[in-house]
């Protein structure tokens, strides 16, 4: 019989997923592998347990060791009426906890040391049928149960107090993918890949990073030599969500899966006006007229840009040339010719430098807040894009 993990952690509970790629980088690309489809799942909780509830906790760690453990997912848990003994159906909405499964298994938990694990049989539409209740359970939660080890000792910090403030790591396979549900994050898309059009969250301040990778020749006297390792400089800079409801967690968590890790790329904006137009942009246009800045100087040819609307809507254009404009202005020329309304100066918000970018890890931790809010910070790095 496995074992369960019934001890309820603090609200501020961390799930990291975790995909694995391999990325081969060459000289002017790279390739990128996806081994891992199906993210694994780790939990961090952590506990503040009284005197009795950490002895339990303590001994079942040692019972478990290095063997499975059913651990629930307290991010989707439900707490419902009370429900007697012999009770099969309980009112609970799956439509954002993908843990419950046919066959699979539910924690039915008052409190640390008052729960019972039962199968579960069938999901409907807002209930799941269980196996019968064994007793009568007051104002129960019912969470779903994952298949799970140790994945880090079990550890307690004890102090002149009744209660001890513990840490469990756990990680699962028992996992699914998500890339193929519906309703994730729906983005437009450029050139055949998604565009970020969510705005930059300054949590904790938004940090970019230009990266030059280069080998050093020091001959220990006189001058040093560095020789650039790729063909183009990159980028590094992050992405930030915070979530105020299931939903809007799922629709988030959808969007991640689709990305898998490192593995898939997507434009993500500058969100800063790097260039300002000076010109109303109309259909049939080739070009938009910008405040000068020499812009074939700074900006390596092709660009891609987004010119933003006030309503926040994006147009993306990729600068293909400079031409020079009336004094003080210059022509940024793109590929094709405009199309749609016209976009009067007063409808533009800025116009913002697009990178062709993807995640920097296959780790991607949601930070779990009370109230089923969450924050997702996640590390971008530039693809190379070469014309």
């Amino acid at each position: 019989m496995t074992l369960v993990w019934p001890f309820i952690p603090q609200m501020d509970v961390v799930e990291s997923l975790e995909w694995r790629t391999d990325v081969i980088k060459t000289k002017r690309a790279e390739y990128r592998h996806n081994l891992r489809p199906i993210p694994r799942v780790r939990y961090h909780f952590r506990h503040i347990l009284d005197d009795a509830d950490y002895g339990a906790a303590r001994e079942l760690a040692r019972a478990v060791g290095c063997g499975n453990v059913l651990v629930p997912d307290w991010t989707v848990g439900t707490q419902i009426p009370t429900v007697s003994v012999g009770t099969v159906t309980l009112p609970v909405d799956t439509t954002h906890a993908t843990a419950y499964r046919q066959g699979g298994s539910a924690l039915v938990w008052v409190s640390n040391m008052s729960y019972e694990v039962v199968e579960v049989q069938a999901i409907g539409v807002g209930t799941i049928t269980v196996s019968a209740l064994v007793a009568t359970r007051v104002a129960p939660w019912v969470l779903p149960l994952r298949l799970a080890w140790f994945d880090a000792e079990f550890s307690g910090e004890r102090g002149p107090h009744f209660y001890t403030e513990a840490d469990a790591v756990f990680l699962s396979v028992d996992t699914e993918d998500l890339s193929a549900a519906s309703g994730g994050l729906s983005f437009p898309t450029y050139l055949g890949a998604p565009v970020v059009t969510d705005p930059i969250e300054m949590i904790n301040g938004a940090t970019e990073q230009n990266q030059r990778e280069s080998e050093v020749v020091d001959p220990g006297i006189g001058a040093l030599y560095k020789y650039p390792v790729f063909a183009t400089p990159n980028q590094a800079a992050s992405l930030a969500w915070t979530v105020q409801s299931a939903s809007d967690l799922w629709a988030l968590r959808v969007w991640l899966h689709t990305r898998k890790g490192r593995w898939k790329q997507f434009w993500s904006s500058s969100w800063n006006a790097d260039v300002t137009v000076t010109k109303d942009i109309v259909p049939g246009d080739g070009s938009i007229q910008v405040a000068d800045i020499d812009f074939a100087t700074k900006y390596p040819l092709p660009t891609d840009l987004a010119v933003v609307g006030t309503d926040g809507t994006f147009v993306c254009l990729r600068i293909t040339s400079v031409s020079a404009g009336p004094s003080g202005h210059e022509l940024l020329n793109f590929q094709g010719a405009f199309s749609g309304t016209t976009w009067a100066l007063a409808d533009i918000a800025k116009t913002c430098k697009l990178t062709l970018s993807r995640l920097d890890s296959d780790r991607v931790e949601i930070q779990h807040l009370p109230g089923r809010q969450a924050t997702v910070v996640v590390a971008t790095k530039e693809v190379p894009v070469y014309p």
